[in-house]
């Protein structure tokens, strides 16, 4: 008999993946952001927070010296679809 699939459950999958994709993105100037993105995701009251350097909002968003970098918005626009459905697949197995 199949368990039935938590919101929780569904919000942490799509949490670690979406992570995963969006460290991939992230510039690697460092490697400080691409890092910090699968250790610091966590589920507070049904939403997926992450934890990043401060920094983040700058590359995201720019700033008068620097073009904006919105990798975070690029990747969620492209893999959300194909990471919920990667996310069901493996809560359902």
């Amino acid at each position: 008999m199949q368990q039935e699939m938590s919101k929780q459950d569904f919000l942490e999958m799509f949490g670690f993946l979406l992570a995963q994709e969006i460290a991939k993105a992230a510039p690697k100037d460092t490697g400080t952001m691409a890092r910090s993105f699968p250790a610091t995701s966590k589920i507070v009251e049904g939403k997926i927070i992450y934890t990043v350097p401060f920094y983040t909002k700058y590359v995201e968003f720019g700033t008068v010296r620097q073009r904006a970098n919105p990798f975070i918005r690029d990747t969620i626009v492209r893999k959300a679809p194909l990471l919920i459905k990667q996310s069901i697949d493996l809560l359902n197995k």
